[in-house]
């Protein structure tokens, strides 16, 4: 089932669309104009913003919320040109011509159009697959520049019953008569958690973990901050653990270069929380083979942010270094490129069967602890 949305549907009144079993949809207007969907089930809810980059604004389940800590108020998303000037989203599309901090010679905006894409349309979807039953967003964004490229971006997000995993897809067609570049990163951004403890399909040594030392100029940079990223650059195992003395400020982005996957073809990372509890990021290799860690927190004000993984088809570091690096894919003429992320949280349960199997995978092959 595909229900088409409407600007009209949305008012500061919250309104139930559609219910069907556990599930139910609904929409409403925050304050500052900003549409948004509500999608629920017997675990919690997500919240998106249909005509906003289609971001998950808001992830609640089992009680918790999985979203970064900001100084945004999470009352007010707001429409705006630089998503940084409303920042403060669980899931963030990046991408899709252009991707990462720009260095001054690049001329595109920090990650690209897609995460503040004013998308053309949007819808709720039910269905089934072979995961089980679902409820979604899903919608059409439309790039098109004179003289230049054009393509659509086709995003679909679904919550299955019972489960608290978002299962993340994007679909970029290109719809010109000549080849197009594609970079692509999901930011998926969790909160660090004092004594959470961080899991991998990966190793941990500076070969595995590539601490990127160009620092964005949008950055403002403390005293002792060159030093501490030094010493993680040296021992990326010091971030193992999340711990309320290290203050990542601004930011310390990881270049992920060894991750491996299991028989599905999958990479896993996981925040396991004192509590037993866990976040979750699952992506799939051969399509996202490059993945950033991002660890930003300033302890003073209380922001904390953590990108466990944000798999893409390209690093963070603008268009021309990546393409010097050979990471600038193309979409040829009428064709596409799809993916899809798995993210949210685990239950007690849930974690400890991740954990071993995150053991398991690294086991066999041949990564310690």
């Amino acid at each position: 089932m595909k229900l088409h949305l409407q600007k009209s549907f949305f008012s500061e009144k919250e309104k139930v669309l559609l219910e069907d079993g556990q599930f139910q949809a609904s929409v409403f207007q925050y304050e500052t104009g900003m549409e948004a969907i509500k999608l629920s089930n017997s675990r919690g809810y997500i919240i998106a913003l249909p005509y906003y980059g289609q971001q998950i604004w808001d992830a609640v389940f089992d009680g918790r919320s999985v979203v970064m800590k900001t100084l945004f108020d999470r009352d007010a998303p707001k429409y705006k040109e630089l998503f940084l000037e409303t920042y403060g989203c669980y899931l963030m599309h990046c991408g899709a011509l252009r991707c990462g901090c720009p260095t001054p010679q690049d001329t595109h905006p920090l990650h690209g159009e897609l995460p503040a894409a004013p998308y053309d349309s949007a819808a709720i979807v039910t269905g089934s697959d072979e995961n089980g039953n679902y409820i979604g967003i899903t919608g059409v964004f439309e790039y098109n520049k004179a003289f230049g490229d054009k393509y659509e971006a086709h995003p679909l997000v679904k919550l299955y019953e019972d489960s608290a995993l978002l299962h993340t897809s994007i679909e970029i067609r290109n719809m010109t008569g000549h080849e197009i570049d594609l970079m692509y990163i999901l930011h998926v951004n969790n909160a660090g958690v004092d004594k959470g403890r961080i899991l991998q399909t990966s190793g941990w040594s500076p070969e595995d973990m590539a601490v990127r030392t160009y620092i964005p100029p949008h950055n403002v940079v403390p005293d002792g901050f060159r030093e501490f990223m030094n010493k993680v650059a040296a021992d990326p195992s010091l971030t193992k653990v999340m711990r309320t003395e290290d203050d990542y400020n601004p930011e310390i982005c990881i270049s992920m270069e060894h991750y491996v996957a299991d028989e599905n073809g999958l990479a896993y990372t996981m925040q396991v929380l004192p509590d037993g509890t866990g976040d979750l990021v699952a992506f799939n290799l051969s399509q996202l083979p490059i993945s950033q860690r991002w660890l930003c927190t300033t302890r003073a004000d209380g922001q904390d942010k953590l990108g466990l993984a944000l798999p893409g088809t390209a690093g963070t570091e603008g268009y021309i270094a990546e393409k010097e690096k050979g990471h600038v894919q193309k979409i040829q003429p009428g064709k596409s490129w799809q993916t899809t992320v798995i993210s949210g949280l685990l239950n007690k349960e849930e974690t400890a069967k991740m954990e071993n199997k995150i053991a398991e995978i690294n086991k066999k092959n041949g990564i310690a602890d």
